[in-house]
């Protein structure tokens, strides 16, 4: 499956033998490197080789994580290092939220010792208490940081259940129509949807999800389903049998067109949003039930909805503080659009890939967060 040109990347994978080996080695990673690239890439396209740029990918992934955890050892005495270690083999992290994690206990002992033996000596010195100060901001940034990535939980959304009342539900849940992309011919296609094999399977999931958070959402609530104008009006039926009402029907216009039949029918540039509600909820702003946004084709996911979609339908319907809910999470989008406009929000992925990519992407968004509230707080000050 390999020449050269994959390899190389792979070879640049190491590790320091001094610091990791109770938790990860080259050939370890390397090993394991190369069964995530041949496990996530070929899929349905079995005998398609991984492209170099998926490989270097891969590995650029690996480097990053390895390289956190190796610069915070060069941080920490020999001691410090093998907890660390410890910590990072027991929790087997492959990532560098995974990293952070051991990182924060580490910090928050580190900064317990330090307090410790400053109220031991009944001083602190200018140095000790900087470092001190250091130490807890840093403790406090990945506490925030984590705190962030823990509202995309991985599981099965029919046995979850949300720990406050839902103020809105929104969702691009399977559609059964057994989606996969055709567009791609050089490289491998993106994976199935999971669950989405037929309409009777999508159906029974859905109703499955939404009568389930119907006792769990608010008297005055919100729901906002994707659908595709084929299967419609079954989805309509399973939200009313779950006891919300129909309000309407919104209508999202991208800008371009699936495939289809090429010869017999229109060229499909929308897709459908059900809007039900449970009560009598208000919109904070009354925008058009046409929306014209763009549709990223070049995502990991192959049905993730765009953010500038998302803000506006979560703007409209909710207010700051509210608690937003996706039981298909996917790459975490709505959650992402949720936490960046001031609401609470948690999303539910089944998928283990799809899942990482959105704890990544709400890790960015934390740190993002965490630097604005810091520059906002020092110019109070």
């Amino acid at each position: 499956m390999f020449d050269e040109g994959h390899l190389l990347p792979i070879s640049t994978v190491l590790c320091d033998v001094t610091y990791f080996s109770p938790w990860l080695t080259t050939t370890q990673a390397q090993t394991e490197l190369v069964k995530q690239v041949l496990d996530k890439h070929r899929g349905t396209s079995q005998g398609v080789k991984p492209t170099v740029k998926v490989v270097r990918q891969h590995a650029a992934t690996w480097k990053e994580f390895i390289a956190e955890a190796t610069k915070f050892c060069e941080s920490l005495d020999d001691a410090w290092i093998k907890e660390f270690v410890s910590i990072l083999a027991k929790n087997k992290a492959r990532s560098v939220s995974d990293v952070n994690k051991a990182r924060q206990r580490i910090t928050e002992q580190i900064e317990a010792e330090a307090r410790r033996k400053a109220e031991a000596s009944q001083r602190e010195s200018d140095e000790a208490s900087e470092e001190a100060e250091r130490l807890a901001l840093e403790s406090a940034r990945l506490k925030f940081m984590n705190g962030v990535t823990e509202s995309i939980q991985i599981g099965d959304s029919t046995k979850y259940t949300p720990k406050v009342p839902v103020k809105l539900l929104l969702t691009d849940p399977p559609y059964g129509v057994d989606y996969q992309s055709q567009r791609r011919k050089t490289t491998a296609k993106k994976k199935k949807i999971d669950n989405d094999e037929g309409i009777e399977a999508a159906c029974e999931l859905l109703e499955s999800v939404l009568s389930s958070c119907y006792q769990h959402m608010e008297e005055h609530s919100t729901v906002l389903v994707f659908t595709g104008w084929r299967y419609e009006p079954e989805f309509r039926t399973v939200i009313q049998r779950c006891g919300f009402k129909i309000k309407g029907s919104l209508v999202w216009v991208k800008n371009n067109h699936g495939s289809g039949d090429l010869e017999g029918s229109f060229a499909p540039k929308h897709e459908r949003i059900i809007h039900a509600v449970k009560g009598s909820p208000k919109l904070t702003v009354r925008i058009n039930d046409v929306l014209l946004s763009r549709d990223k084709q070049n995502t990991e996911h192959p049905t993730e909805k765009p953010l500038e979609i998302l803000r506006p339908l979560i703007e409209a319907t909710t207010n700051e503080g509210d608690f937003v809910y996706d039981p298909f999470a996917g790459t975490g989008n709505t959650v992402i659009a949720a936490i960046s406009i001031g609401r609470t929000a948690v999303g539910v992925e089944l998928f283990q890939d799809y899942y990482r990519s959105a704890q990544d992407k709400l890790m960015t968004l934390a740190e993002r967060m965490f630097e604005n509230e810091l520059e906002e707080g020092q110019e109070m000050v």
